[in-house]
């Protein structure tokens, strides 16, 4: 069997990985799905599916390292701009403070540039940054622009900047909602993964990142190639709530790009041969994602059944669906639940009713006597036409007696239905 099951996988990797590269998703949620994937992947036995995620992984964290960095610093230049709620000459003062002549310059180049309006070349801008705000909320990329040329203008670099900034941050005057420790801690967060140069280091900056936009809700949300039609930049809050109590890898994998999912799988199966267990890396907030949460009634791999879904207007309520993971709610824990339609849609537990438990299938059986059902199967023995086999497809049922997994129910009667499981 294990021998069986090796071959499968060599086969895999020769037809589908023998000159695969990842490419990064140009979707930002798949993008942050993708990260978190890679980071978790166990290494395999298989030498070669070893190297191509090692391959993968130098790839991925120094794009991703680019990638925040720019996202980042773009962020901390739109928040930059509201220090003019300090006097100029209390600006100057601390500027001389903290750099001499040096950053006095740069100041006075960025409160100049600020006052005069349109930036039109700034050195060092990156393209996909150079979009308008969807919503209209300020002049973003000129904020962006503005910052970039009093670096240039002043003879500094991006660091020294970053540098100015935290200290900003931390010391001088901001109003409510502005500035202050929170983007003291964002500019650290980019110092960090500035001077990041391994893989590990990088992969615990980036996490890091990603922790300090769940927290304060405000990086991202400046940066329009974040932006969806459908949920605006909602998506972001959701995605890195979701992932932050993720226990098992395999409910990250419907999230992903495509492509990874199947390199994922591969890895993941090749790490079901040999036993060795998923744990996320060292070193992150990752670690804690597999530890076990107080007070959680479902866990991963439960099938639950939805009581009460007034909050979609009833779209789920007597519907089966699995646990996949956990999140954050205002009145507490809150379970991920995959539903048939392959949406992951959260719900408070008294919302949700054990179906079958994942440790063990036969404490709470799918179905019990007295349930309503849809009968699902397009074959069913004892049907001798297709009119009878159409008729017994998608039609209501009552389970009359139960043996093991053999249901015996009666569908010929029945006007009222209850659950579709």
């Amino acid at each position: 069997m294990v021998n069986k099951l090796q071959r499968q996988i060599d086969n895999l990797f020769e037809s589908k990985f023998g000159t695969w590269e990842y490419i990064p998703s140009e979707d930002k949620e798949e993008l942050l799905y993708d990260f978190y994937v890679i980071a978790m992947l166990p290494i395999p036995q298989d030498e070669d599916l070893a190297y191509v995620l090692k391959d993968t992984k130098e790839k991925m964290f120094a794009y991703m390292k680019e990638h925040m960095l720019d996202a980042t610093f773009f962020a901390v230049c739109c928040e930059f701009q509201h220090i003019d709620e300090n006097d100029d000459e209390v600006i100057y003062k601390f500027y001389k403070k903290i750099g001499g002549q040096t950053a006095v310059n740069f100041i006075q180049q960025y409160l100049r540039i600020r006052q005069k309006g349109r930036v039109h070349k700034a050195v060092g801008a990156r393209q996909w940054l150079l979009k308008d705000n969807p919503r209209g909320e300020g002049d973003y990329v000129h904020r962006y622009k503005s910052v970039l040329a009093a670096i240039t203008r002043s003879g500094i670099d991006k660091p020294t900047f970053m540098e100015y900034a935290r200290r900003s941050f931390h010391d001088l005057y901001w109003a409510a909602g502005y500035g202050g420790n929170a983007w003291r801690d964002i500019a650290a967060g980019w110092q960090q993964l500035f001077y990041a140069t391994d893989n590990d280091s990088i992969m615990v900056a980036i996490d890091h990142i990603y922790d300090l936009e769940h927290n304060n809700d405000t990086i991202f949300d400046k940066v329009v190639a974040y932006y969806k039609e459908d949920s605006h930049y909602r998506w972001i809050q959701r995605a890195l709530t979701h992932k932050r109590y993720i226990k098992d890898l395999h409910a990250l994998i419907p999230m992903i790009s495509s492509d990874l999912a199947r390199f994922a799988n591969a890895v993941i199966a090749d790490n079901a041969r040999i036993g060795t267990p998923t744990n996320p890396p060292k070193g992150s907030s990752l670690q804690s994602y597999q530890e076990n949460l107080p007070g959680k009634k479902y866990q991963i791999g439960d099938k639950v059944e939805v009581t009460n879904d007034d909050d979609h207007d009833d779209r789920y309520s007597e519907q089966v669906g699995t646990v996949s993971g956990f999140t954050e709610l205002k009145s507490g824990i809150g379970y991920m639940v995959s539903m048939r339609d392959g949406n992951t849609i959260p719900f408070k537990k008294s919302k949700l009713r054990l179906i079958q438990s994942a440790k063990n299938a036969k404490l709470s059986p799918e179905f019990r006597v007295g349930d309503h059902i849809y009968i699902t199967l397009k074959h069913e023995a004892g049907a001798q036409t297709q009119a009878e086999i159409q008729k017994l497809y998608a039609n209501a049922a009552q389970v009359e007696t139960m043996d093991g997994d053999i249901l015996r129910v009666n569908y010929k009667n029945m006007i009222k239905i209850g659950a579709n499981r």
